[in-house]
């Protein structure tokens, strides 16, 4: 048996971005997160170290977008790093980040950058 947690939309603002306004200004950030973890097909879920704590994957992610850096792909392989250092058993991450109306590109609603590990990782033929 799998179980994924995780959390939908996380808002946060950061310095992260290339150009020099980014870095004084900052962007608005929307993350989402799936994190799965194999259980005993008989397992109880009967306690917090029997799954995976979304509110320390939140606490995680918010520590990593508060370092200032250029590429969203950095912090969203940091992140991965991260989740995978502090739970035992994840057999997968999926992760993604969106730069909600880019100040270099307004016409666009939002930039993404997705990151898939484990049994999210879509398979290519």
């Amino acid at each position: 048996m799998i179980i994924s947690v995780g959390f939908d939309s996380l808002m946060i603002h950061s310095k992260i971005g290339l150009y020099p306004e980014e870095k004084i200004l900052g962007n608005k950030f929307a993350v989402t997160m799936r994190v799965a973890k194999d259980l005993p097909e008989n397992e109880k879920i009967i306690s917090l170290d029997k799954t995976i704590d979304y509110a320390s994957l939140v606490a995680i992610t918010k520590e990593i977008f508060a370092l200032e850096r250029d590429l969203l792909e950095t912090t969203a392989q940091l992140i991965i790093d991260r989740v995978n250092q502090e739970f035992t058993g994840i057999t997968g991450i999926s992760l993604t980040i969106k730069k909600i109306k880019p100040m270099t590109l307004p016409m666009l609603e939002a930039t993404v950058v997705e990151l898939f590990t484990g049994c999210f990782a879509p398979v290519y033929k």
